[in-house]
């Protein structure tokens, strides 16, 4: 039985939203480890970005109250990983 154009598009939809939600570590403060952010640890040019972005919060005494995402972690728990990864 063909499917039409809509159903294999949320049958699409809800199947990528699965293989994203399996793939997300949640950390003890309630903020979620994406992929998105691990690459963003490994690679030079982001890193470096996120760095900058953690210092000039620290700075300002910002880095709990700024999310990586909307429900990701803070930048005090980036910052802690950035200096274990470092």
């Amino acid at each position: 039985m063909p499917q039409t154009k809509e159903v294999h598009r949320k049958y699409m939809r809800d199947r990528r939203k699965g293989s994203q939600h399996g793939s997300q570590i949640v950390l003890p403060g309630g903020g979620e480890v994406t992929p998105s952010l691990l690459v963003a640890l490994i690679n030079k040019d982001r890193r470096s970005g996120l760095e900058s972005i953690h210092k000039s919060l620290k700075v300002h005494n910002q880095t709990d109250n700024v999310r990586y995402g909307i429900n990701g972690p803070t930048f005090t728990d980036i910052g802690e990983m950035l200096a274990a990864t470092g």
